[in-house]
């Protein structure tokens, strides 16, 4: 019996055999990559809960009850009236909850191996597939610090909380191999809310682009061109005829 081959010259058997073996490869693959992932730090799902000051803590299934730095500045804006991050929490305006959780930042704003200040944090965390040890410092937190002594200079006039905004920021404009938390490609630059790996990092926008909005209102009280510099590098927006996007840079 004559066998019709195929087009591409290849018995159609084997074009059979070799297409079984790629599903199998990828499969495994598939697997492999499902079950390779780690456990993930789940900060989105943890409860809330705040001490007699109003200032919270999160109960964190796997690592138990933890401060997290920008949690505690997000309910100090809140406090204030600035922004209402997490509605669901149905915060109000509460001024001695504002001033602890201010209180708790200013003493909380440590000096690093690189002589740089930030808000650590105390646990190990993974999200996807990168995981970073404690203690660790993030731009996301950094950010919301700022904002919060911002807020607290609004509402005081106490020009220590501008010095106290500026110390957090300094680590938002240095890179991450000088013991920062700043991403630099050429011209561009991304604040990382999980710097690590420090060759190529995960680049997670809402970090990011906190990190910019807090160095403008930055900006904005102080009148620091040497930053706006920074706010400038960090912004990479791209228009596509009436819509605006973002665009990673190529070797993100």
């Amino acid at each position: 019996m004559m066998h019709r081959r195929s087009p591409t010259g290849i018995h159609p058997k084997r074009i059979f055999r070799i297409c079984a073996l790629i599903i199998s490869a990828l499969s495994t693959c598939l697997c492999t990559t499902a079950t390779a992932l780690p456990a993930q730090t789940i900060i989105d799902g943890a409860r809330h809960v705040t001490n007699e000051k109003g200032i919270p803590s999160l109960e964190v299934p796997d690592l138990g009850t933890i401060d997290h730095p920008a949690w505690i500045a997000l309910y100090a804006l809140a406090y204030a009236g600035v922004e209402n991050y997490q509605p669901a929490l149905r915060l109000t305006t509460n001024p001695k909850g504002f001033r602890s959780c201010i209180d708790w930042l200013e003493g909380n704003l440590q000096e690093n191996g690189a002589g740089l200040w930030v808000w650590p944090y105390l646990f190990n965390n993974t999200y996807n597939n990168t995981r970073i040890d404690a203690p660790w410092a993030s731009a996301f937190a950094q950010a919301t610090g700022i904002q919060a002594f911002l807020a607290a200079y609004r509402s005081t006039g106490d020009r220590k909380y501008i010095s106290l905004a500026g110390k957090a920021a300094k680590s938002l404009t240095t890179t991450i191999e000088k013991g920062g938390l700043m991403y630099q490609a050429g011209d561009a630059v991304w604040f990382e809310e999980i710097p690590e790996p420090a060759a190529n990092p995960s680049h997670i926008l809402n970090g990011h682009m906190r990190a910019i909005i807090a160095l403008q209102e930055l900006v904005t009280v102080t009148g620091d061109t040497r930053l706006q510099k920074w706010v400038e590098k960090g912004r990479i927006r791209f228009e596509a005829g009436r819509k605006v996007r973002y665009r990673l840079l190529v070797t993100i």
